[in-house]
């Protein structure tokens, strides 16, 4: 059959609409749904399994539809792949992923994976447009260089933010992670910056602990200004105290999770930062004489659960 007549059975097929799948060149297929409605469709085998896919749409009259030249050309592409082992369809779906080219594509692609595993990204978003974003976002990636880097970090130390120094270099590493990861440089230079010697050095953790008379003050000053510290805010805040949750894990609960006959308060997975579910004891008022910690402290006298 000439491509003449090709041709004209397609115009055929697709204008009476009836359902067909008829082969027009190797691997190529025509599949009409309906009449005007047809697709081309690539059919191949690869490492011993059949597989099939839609190249595009039957049409003439728009530049993303696809007429039977226009067809042929895209399976004598596939073929070609075929030939040199490659897989056309997981070819045209590695195209149609976003490129990663600067550092801020491969920072959103860092960011894109956080939010699927951890509700907290916004800690890391906001390093990274607070702090490094207008440095180095519209740069290449491969066109970075450790000076770039070091400048970055040198910027918040300079500003008496060690911590945050250290952030920002973490960051920084995970991005180009994502890089190596993906092929996009041959060498991670962020591996070879150190938080002790470039950044803020080892972060201290705080040894401190609320003594019982703190908190009294505390929550006496809180009564005194009720407008400022409102009903809601001050039962919140000695619930902290009692149960030593996350803020959020409390200010989301429902009192489905409250069981006040066992006295436990009960943490769902989803809505903790480790996805881990939690039973926590709701304990009953009493007195300490002794420093106590934010999940030991107690209830002010003055208060009274109903």
């Amino acid at each position: 059959m000439s491509i003449l007549e090709q041709r004209n059975r397609v115009d055929e097929l697709v204008k009476l609409g009836n359902p067909t799948f008829e082969n027009f060149y190797p691997s190529l297929y025509l599949d009409v749904k309906s009449p005007g409605k047809a697709s081309w469709i690539i059919r191949y085998q690869l490492y011993g399994k059949r597989r099939q896919f839609k190249i595009g749409s039957y049409g003439t009259d728009h530049e993303e539809l696809l007429n039977l030249e226009g067809a042929i050309k895209a399976a004598i592409e596939c073929r070609k792949k075929l030939n040199d082992g490659i897989d056309p369809k997981l070819d045209i779906e590695r195209q149609k992923q976003p490129k990663l080219i600067t550092f801020d594509d491969c920072a959103q692609k860092f960011l894109e994976k956080k939010r699927n595993k951890i509700k907290t990204t916004y800690i890391y978003e906001r390093v990274y447009n607070n702090e490094i974003k207008s440095h180095l976002g519209a740069i290449r990636i491969d066109r970075i260089h450790s000076y770039d880097i070091d400048n970055v970090i040198q910027r918040v130390l300079d500003s008496g933010r060690p911590s945050v120094a250290n952030q920002v270099l973490l960051f920084i590493k995970r991005v180009f992670k994502i890089a190596t990861k993906y092929k996009l440089i041959t060498c991670n230079i962020a591996q070879e910056f150190s938080q002790s010697e470039d950044a803020g050095g080892a972060d201290k953790k705080r040894q401190r602990f609320l003594e019982e008379h703190e908190i009294e003050d505390a929550f006496s000053i809180f009564r005194e200004h009720q407008h400022k510290i409102p009903t809601a805010s001050y039962i919140a805040l000695v619930l902290l105290l009692i149960l030593g949750t996350r803020k959020m894990e409390l200010l989301s609960a429902k009192w489905q999770q409250v069981d006040l006959k066992r006295q436990t308060f009960k943490l769902l997975d989803t809505a903790t930062k480790t996805q881990a579910s939690l039973i926590v004891p709701i304990e009953s008022p009493r007195v300490h004489r002794r420093p106590v910690c934010l999940s030991q402290a107690t209830l002010p006298d003055s208060f009274k659960l109903s």
